[in-house]
């Protein structure tokens, strides 16, 4: 094992040395401010936060849902029928996670396994994948800052969300180019259905998100729980203050943060998480510690202490789910059904919080 290390280190010192760079790049760019991504709370967000405190107070009288369903019929049903949705699904779904552990005949009928391929990937793929990822990353950045820079009247916010989605594509080219750009490299990669209709294994993905999604809630409510005993108010997701916009000319930029947070980030997270890190990790220590580092890194990279462990369940559902599927499709179905759900969630109580009569 340490001359198999020794060998890895020499064989990829120039990858290494540049790896190394690039993080302590960042690590200072850390130390400076960014006007890609603003770290202080919006106006709109606190807006938003007094409004939510002040609903909660009103719904806790008697008679007020009537009355706020009298003022605002369409949000309040909205709203109600979201609660209602995330209710039907947590209890389906602890119906069906009672079966599959009580039930072994449930189990056998329902879980049906696809083993998936072993990937001869090593350790050196992903380090390529991820040194380039960075530079490029960081060529970008400075790109951008530097077009505010010269350009103040720039939507910053337009260039944050465009600087993702060519991440996000920019990394599923790299690994692609690591893989030889050729057709069958993207079905051994993992979108080889095997005949399946792509339709039934987003079924599937739905039947995962259902076995997931009361863990995922109920350790979520936990911690909402702990940090209003402790008056702890956790950092808004980036897209927060997007969507909170009011503005007209903004509409166009809100469409473009749901398509990212909801279809192409989803995509294009699979493809890296899943479809490269979890076989690379599993081929080099087995599933369960593969699956593991996988998920650690899909919650670490989302940058959000508060939710870091909802998010690393819901990336070892995405894992297993993977695993028993045997591609990406099922993964991805489920990934998008979980954001697509939370984001209509969230526009439904802004929708219902906003001011009005």
């Amino acid at each position: 094992m340490i001359r198999q290390s020794l060998d890895f280190l020499r064989a990829q010192q120039l990858y290494l040395f540049f790896l190394g760079l690039l993080s302590l790049v960042y690590a200072v760019l850390l130390l400076v401010p960014k006007p890609l991504h603003p770290e202080s709370v919006s106006p709109q967000y606190q807006a938003f936060q007094k409004a939510e405190k002040k609903l909660q107070t009103e719904l806790s009288t008697p008679g007020n849902l009537e009355d706020l369903y009298r003022r605002k019929p369409a949000a309040t049903a909205a709203f109600i029928g979201y609660s209602a949705l995330f209710g039907a699904l947590f209890f389906t779904g602890f119906l069906l996670d009672s079966l599959l552990v009580f039930h072994p005949g449930f189990r056998r009928r329902f879980v049906r396994i696809f083993p998936l391929e072993p990937k001869p990937w090593a350790l050196s793929f992903l380090l390529r994948v991820v040194v380039h990822f960075l530079a490029l990353s960081l060529a970008v950045n400075l790109l951008f800052s530097g077009a505010v820079g010269l350009f103040p009247g720039l939507n910053v916010q337009m260039l944050a969300l465009i600087h993702t989605g060519l991440m996000d594509a920019a990394m599923a080219l790299l690994i692609l180019r690591e893989l030889g750009f050729s057709w069958n490299a993207v079905r051994s990669f993992g979108f080889d259905l095997k005949g399946r209709p792509w339709w039934g294994e987003a079924g599937f993905g739905l039947g995962g998100y259902l076995a997931v999604i009361p863990v995922f809630a109920a350790i979520l409510a936990l911690l909402v729980t702990v940090a209003q005993m402790l008056s702890y108010e956790p950092q808004p997701h980036p897209l927060v203050d997007v969507f909170l916009s009011e503005q007209k000319q903004d509409q166009w930029l809100i469409g473009f943060s749901i398509f990212l947070a909801c279809v192409w980030g989803p995509f294009f997270e699979e493809v890296f998480f899943r479809g490269l890190c979890y076989p690379l990790f599993k081929r080099m220590w087995g599933g369960i510690a593969g699956a593991l580092a996988s998920s650690f890194l899909f919650a670490l990279i989302h940058h959000n202490e508060f939710a870091f462990l909802p998010i690393f369940i819901l990336g070892l559902g995405l894992t297993l789910l993977y695993e028993k599927r045997g591609n990406l499709a099922a993964p991805v179905a489920l990934h998008i059904f979980h954001n697509t759900l939370f984001i209509g969630y969230f526009f439904s109580a802004k929708a219902l919080l906003a001011p009005g009569p």
